[in-house]
């Protein structure tokens, strides 16, 4: 759009408690539909749509939002951590459904409409893998959010992988469950003002600016659309300030013009590296 990309527009969104909890349908000529939906939107149309496409659009939007309550399904065989889990999502404006197995969770889903899933990659019954790609190929749950949450120190290929089919992948650390927290009610949509005050108040924290941040100007070099976008809406939640070149030789000079840049990021494979 003239003056500000979508995808600013959709994660600022997704980042103001009072319109985080609003669906968004996408409607594109890029063709990035999971990078959309991992930003929190609740469906992706790339263009040119047909009506069909608009109506069923509509009416899932529509489902949505008369839908009282969502559904959340935790996979997890450590009982411990399942109900850890469950006490931290909650329920209220949720229904929590939690599970051990591989084969537990694909039944729920056979029987129940289910808004996210949240799963540990080792089960008893079949890998975290297998789990996806059967919700995916079998049951036919595209649109099905999924949010991976393992201890597992995953290698470069498995991440890959993983970032096909999942919405986010979480790994088991210090300060994960709040990370947890956070990407399920992007999710669900849920509304801040529907959740206990304790829970409220976290979401509301994770969104507050470091006075330390605010004012510092940085600069990204990078060509790629999709790279920018993340590290400007990463960096603007701050209050920073954003420089950005697509190449080598603009970056430089940019540079050169802005000595208050605090910190330059930079991509090594450009286009234009070989000028330097």
């Amino acid at each position: 759009m003239p003056g500000l990309h979508g995808w600013s527009v959709l994660d600022r969104l997704k980042h103001d408690p009072r319109t985080r909890h609003i669906p968004v349908q996408v409607i594109s000529a890029y063709d990035e539909r999971d990078f959309t939906l991992q930003l929190g939107a609740i469906g992706y149309l790339k263009k040119p749509v047909e009506a069909e496409d608009l109506i069923k659009a509509f009416k899932g939007l529509r489902g949505f939002v008369q839908k009282e309550r969502k559904v959340l399904l935790v996979v997890e065989d450590d009982q411990r951590q399942r109900k850890a889990i469950v006490d931290l999502i909650g329920n209220g404006d949720l229904h929590s459904i939690a599970v051990g197995s591989g084969a537990d969770a694909l039944r729920v889903l056979r029987e129940t409409h289910v808004d996210c899933v949240v799963l540990d990659l080792g089960l008893p019954d079949m890998t975290g893998f297998e789990l996806i790609e059967r919700i995916r190929r079998e049951l036919g749950l595209i649109e099905l959010r999924i949010v991976v949450y393992t201890g597992r120190q995953l290698s470069h290929d498995e991440e890959i992988q993983l970032r096909r089919v999942a919405e986010s992948i979480i790994v088991k650390e210090a300060e994960s469950m709040d990370r947890l927290f956070e990407e399920t009610a992007l999710f669900l949509h849920r509304r801040a003002e529907r959740l206990p005050e304790t829970k409220r108040r976290r979401l509301e924290e994770m969104t507050v600016s470091d006075p330390a941040l605010a004012g510092k100007t940085v600069i990204i070099i990078d060509d790629d659309v999709r790279n920018v976008f993340a590290l400007t809406s990463l960096f603007e939640r701050y209050h920073m300030k954003v420089l950005y070149a697509d190449n080598a030789k603009e970056g430089l000079r940019s540079l050169a013009d802005h000595p208050e840049v605090a910190a330059a990021f930079v991509d090594i494979m450009m286009p234009d590296n070989g000028w330097l």
